[in-house]
């Protein structure tokens, strides 16, 4: 995590860990537990992502940022650059609460539909959780 001039902080993680490779001896934590989405459906969500909102434990009024980039990785795990910002009491909070670690996960929210129709609200409501 870096920090710039205390009015905004850029965070970065893995919001989906990579599947479960068969015959791999190096497997990530939880990996096994995250095979529900296609390359191509990673591919989609990797697009949904940029430019969405960054909320508190997937809170709405909790708004503190917003995702930078997306990309998805060799493993099919999707990693993320936001950056949270302390133009409200919210992301100031946020922000603090990231440097003394109280916060310290992202959490995509069950909320995403990958069939939703173009531009719906639902098609936007992907949520993170630091």
């Amino acid at each position: 995590m870096e920090s710039t001039k205390c009015s905004k902080m850029i965070i970065t993680g893995t919001m989906y860990p990579g599947g479960q490779k068969s015959g791999s001896d190096s497997m990530r934590e939880l990996g096994h537990l995250c095979e529900e989405f296609s390359g191509s459906e990673l591919d989609k969500m990797v697009e949904d992502l940029r430019g969405l909102d960054v909320l508190i434990e997937h809170d709405e009024s909790e708004l503190v940022g917003k995702v930078q980039s997306a990309i998805k990785t060799d493993d099919d795990s999707i990693d993320v650059v936001a950056v949270v910002t302390a133009s409200t009491d919210a992301g100031r909070r946020a922000i603090q609460d990231l440097k003394d670690k109280k916060l310290i996960g992202l959490s995509l929210s069950h909320d995403y539909h990958l069939h939703a129709p173009p531009g719906s609200d639902i098609a936007r409501r992907i949520h993170l959780a630091a």
